[in-house]
């Protein structure tokens, strides 16, 4: 394809200013074209959760609306219900970019595990096991990794975190991105949300 749009260009101007101009041009159309394939490919995804969502996973509670958000074909309805609502649905549609999301109603913090189901024409996926709570994110520099197991008597403590269970963690990853990102990279997870225990 390169190769035809060169020898066009060729013969379309002695000129060397114009034929690397053109060429250019061409070079920026192929780049467009490609942008459009690869978009055109994210907004029709599978149907499915963002990789920050998953079961164990904390919804911040009441006042707070949590958000529950995703992926799946563009145009496609969306209709969540959560057992913590009395089964009412909210409904979204996918956006043009393959996105989807949804506020759901307050819920006030009660240590009873809800699921979270989302369904779009005939498949649904579903989020189990999953608390509301207060969700704190943690960040900064290389103390934040500093971990229990690295902690004084950490045999103790890590021993007695399975008393508490209703404390859960996601860990992200750090991987890098040269530009913006919707969720995290591919290998962005490097813990999925867990129930508090030795094993986490």
């Amino acid at each position: 394809r390169w190769r035809v749009l060169e020898s066009y260009v060729r013969r379309s101007s002695s000129s060397r200013y114009h034929r690397h101009a053109m060429l250019a041009v061409a070079f920026a159309l192929l780049h467009c074209a490609a942008l459009s394939v690869a978009a055109a490919a994210a907004a029709a995804g599978p149907f499915r959760f963002s990789n920050t969502h998953g079961d164990h996973m904390v919804l911040q509670q009441a006042p707070a609306k949590a958000q529950i958000w995703g992926f799946g074909t563009a145009g496609q309805s969306v209709s969540v219900v959560t057992t913590a609502a009395g089964g009412t649905p909210v409904k979204a549609t996918v956006a043009p970019d393959g996105t989807w999301q949804v506020a759901l109603d307050p819920v006030k913090a009660s240590g009873n595990p809800v699921t979270v189901t989302a369904t779009s024409g005939t498949t649904s996926i579903t989020l189990k096991d999953v608390l509301y709570g207060d969700v704190w994110f943690c960040s900064g520099q290389s103390n934040m990794q500093f971990t229990v197991d690295q902690a004084f008597n950490a045999s103790a403590e890590v021993a007695a975190a399975a008393n508490f269970p209703h404390i859960r963690l996601f860990t992200a990853a750090n991987v890098p991105s040269l530009t913006p990102l919707t969720e995290l990279a591919a290998n962005g997870v490097a813990q999925p949300w867990a129930v508090a225990s030795p094993a986490s």
